[in-house]
């Protein structure tokens, strides 16, 4: 089991849905020293969103827990990205100049993000851009984009993933904007390859105001 997203999740529930809410989720949460297959631990996350979704009705609070379990984007290169933002005071160039990386297996880290209107659209790279583009199964398709080792089991089996999971996802572009603006920022999943698409795609509402 990955413990520290585990940690994050347990907090997450304590912080925003109160400590019975998470004794209830964590039920039979496992051992950090135990040793686990990978089904076996998508099993338990899946099982525990689901008690989730149950036990805490409220969208926005389920948002909430999730965000606290999202891997963050590096600072370094939230540093670097608000540089060039600053640099040329323009969002156009940036998108322009985050276009330009390669650094994710010879595709961009920042996945070529585009804007229209206050709104930038980013659609993932795959997690293993060879076996996605190689993949004739719609199945394994989705399994080689998907970044998340947690749920990668069931997508390879066919298993049923509650949305409210992915929205931990939307926590690592959430860090990039919000660090390069200062401000707050909403992310929407718009599509999951949890939910049977073939690309995950985000969309980051800008605050008004954010320079052209």
């Amino acid at each position: 089991m990955k413990t520290g997203w585990l940690e994050k999740f347990s907090k997450g529930l304590e912080k925003h849905a109160g400590r019975s809410v998470r004794s209830k989720v964590m039920v039979t949460a496992p051992d950090p020293s135990t040793k686990m297959t990978p089904k076996q631990m998508t099993d338990w996350v899946l099982a525990a969103i689901d008690r989730l979704d149950t036990l805490v009705p409220d969208a926005e609070t389920r948002r909430s827990i999730m965000l606290c379990c999202s891997d963050l984007f590096p600072q370094e290169r939230i540093q670097r990205v608000r540089e060039e933002y600053e640099r040329t005071g323009s969002m156009e160039e940036l998108l322009k100049w985050m276009h330009q990386d390669s650094s994710w297996k010879g595709l961009a880290y920042y996945e070529y993000p585009k804007r229209e209107e206050n709104t930038i659209y980013v659609t993932k790279v795959p997690y293993n851009p060879k076996g996605f583009r190689e993949a004739t199964d719609p199945v394994r398709k989705r399994a080689s984009y998907c970044h998340c080792p947690l749920i990668r089991p069931a997508i390879r089996s066919g298993t049923p993933v509650s949305p409210t999971f992915c929205l931990c996802g939307s926590g690592w572009y959430k860090s990039l904007w919000e660090g390069v603006l200062g401000k707050p920022v909403r992310v929407e999943i718009l599509e999951a390859v949890s939910q049977g698409a073939e690309h995950c795609t985000f969309a980051i509402h800008l605050p008004p105001g954010t320079n052209p």
